[in-house]
């Protein structure tokens, strides 16, 4: 067996995408989201944006769909996206699942 290959893995590979982490959009009730989100579907692209002036966070990351404000990462897990947002990594956003009572979950990647 290859070096570069073991239990089925290609390390020789680089892949194509991250999952940096699943979470859930925070704030969705304060946002026009509330009224959106039977209208969003699973895999939806979201998209992300930094603000760091925010007076609540500084790590604040919104997250958007079709130019709609939705609501913020959790504020408990925004260090790492907003870090990679500052330093201008390509990071993407999806709608993973829709739940009851507003609750949208969500999926950032790391595009390699």
């Amino acid at each position: 067996m290859s070096r570069r290959r073991l239990a089925g893995l290609d390390l020789g590979r680089t892949p194509r995408e991250v999952v940096l982490q699943r979470t859930r959009i925070a704030g969705l009730r304060h946002h026009p989201g509330e009224r959106l989100w039977r209208r969003l579907g699973n895999g939806e692209p979201l998209q992300l944006r930094r603000e760091p002036d925010n007076p609540h966070d500084p790590l604040a990351v919104a997250l958007y769909w079709r130019g709609i404000m939705l609501g913020y990462l959790p504020r408990r897990e925004n260090l790492v996206a907003a870090r990679m947002l500052d330093h201008q990594r390509c990071l993407q956003a999806r709608v993973i699942r829709v739940l009851p009572d507003s609750e949208v979950r969500i999926e950032l990647k790391m595009a390699a």
